[in-house]
């Protein structure tokens, strides 16, 4: 059965709504610890990129607009430009941050996505190429340990980018890791990897 578009915008608003909600009682739980506080807040957070991505996109990908984006949604992200506004970090931002982990900003994480999904796409036996890893390293120009890594933490550094549905062309996949790859040594050794 294929979903459409409204019934994936309102299973991401009641997947936005949940976390909103578990990371807000995992907050007011004073036995929780600042990890467990940041992996709630950053599923949050996560929902609320997926709400906006999808809201941003849906007339151009779908033809047409979706349902107004839910009140509370927009209350909640009102309420935390307010207080930046004032220059006051909430927590729900400020715990977000986990010591101890290489961050990635956007565009980073935009073109380790492309060889992620050209992976999973040599995985899935949709485009052929016996060392799938070796041709990521090569293009990108890192260690085999740092796309392991980036497999591993798929789920963060996929969330939002589009690309990686089975739907796409395999030699799409492939051109869009290819281009990713000299954007991402380009931006590594202008150290443009922040914007």
């Amino acid at each position: 059965m294929t979903v459409g578009p409204q019934q994936e915008w309102d299973r991401l608003v009641a997947l936005e709504k949940t976390a909103a909600k578990s990371a807000r009682d995992v907050c007011n739980n004073t036995k929780s610890s600042k990890k467990q506080r940041a992996n709630a807040l950053r599923a949050w957070w996560s929902a609320v990129n997926a709400v906006l991505i999808f809201y941003i996109r849906a007339p151009r990908d779908h033809g047409f607009p979706l349902e107004p984006m839910p009140a509370d949604t927009l209350s909640r992200l009102s309420a935390l430009s307010e207080e930046l506004s004032n220059g006051n970090i909430p927590p729900v931002i400020e715990d977000v941050y986990v010591t101890g982990r290489r961050l990635m900003w956007r565009m980073q994480r935009r073109d380790i996505a492309k060889a992620i999904y050209y992976i999973d796409a040599v995985r899935r036996g949709e485009i052929e190429d016996p060392h799938p890893i070796k041709t990521v390293r090569e293009h990108f120009g890192v260690l085999q340990r740092t796309v392991q890594r980036w497999i591993k933490r798929r789920d963060e550094i996929c969330t939002g980018v589009a690309g990686g549905d089975p739907g796409y062309a395999p030699d799409d996949i492939r051109k869009a890791m290819v281009f990713a790859g000299g954007q991402y040594r380009f931006n590594r050794a202008e150290g443009l990897g922040r914007h």
